[in-house]
């Protein structure tokens, strides 16, 4: 059955399926913004003049309106969530990194120390050049013991690094795409203030790549180097 009622902007009778009752749509007439009632004229038939394609228009016009407010709000939310995710991803990396670059550290400042045996003339005694040669020997010896254990931390760290990789990747394309799919959205679907938002989300997100991208490629290069 049909529900028959007249526009209140601009006097149009109109006719919808009563599907639609309690749902705004837009005035094929006017483009005004209405809302059906829920109980108006129901099962009559419309007046004369009024056209019978106006359901089609109305109900026409609600799906367009739901998706019209549907997208850019899935839209706005989409932005947060990528944006959210690619820091995630981008701190878990950064720490992971420093993490193996910090031990990598540790050991170049093990290869830098001194490892000059003592000299025999710099001692008055056999027993003074003795004891000092024995306490250069240890030094060396936990020195070397120190430097494998740093090896091995660095080595594991690596490869849980590299070995997680893929789907941090993954999860990190696909953050991008989510954010910059949501700037898409409001610039093709949105206000003219949300369609300027959306330009300068996206070019936002093409700077933050070419600014992430380079040095993240630099990490893996420095930690596949590593690893070989």
């Amino acid at each position: 059955m049909a529900i028959v009622f007249t526009c209140d902007k601009c006097g149009k009778q109109l006719s919808v399926s009563e599907e639609f009752a309690g749902k705004k749509a837009r005035c094929p007439g006017c483009n005004a913004t209405i809302t059906v009632p829920v109980d108006s004229l129901r099962g009559q038939e419309p007046a004369p003049g009024t056209a019978y394609g106006a359901s089609a228009k109305i109900g026409a016009s609600l799906l367009d309106g739901g998706i019209k407010t549907v997208l850019p709000t899935l839209a706005k939310f989409a932005i947060p969530v990528g944006v959210a995710i690619m820091l995630l991803i981008s701190l878990i990396n950064g720490i992971m990194v420093a993490g193996v670059m910090g031990v990598q550290a540790e050991i170049s400042e093990l290869r830098k120390e001194s490892k000059e045996p003592p000299l025999r003339s710099d001692y008055s005694s056999g027993e003074e050049f003795s004891g000092a040669l024995k306490t250069y020997q240890e030094r060396v010896k936990e020195s070397e013991k120190k430097r494998e254990d740093l090896e091995k931390d660095r080595d594991a760290r690596g490869r849980a690094l590299l070995g997680s990789m893929t789907w941090r990747v993954v999860l990190l394309v696909l953050a991008y795409l989510l954010a910059f799919g949501g700037c898409t959205g409001l610039f093709l679907l949105g206000s003219e203030s949300e369609r300027q938002c959306g330009i300068i989300g996206m070019l936002l997100l093409v700077i933050s790549m070419a600014f992430t991208l380079p040095p993240t490629l630099l990490s893996m290069f420095s930690l596949f180097s590593l690893q070989g």
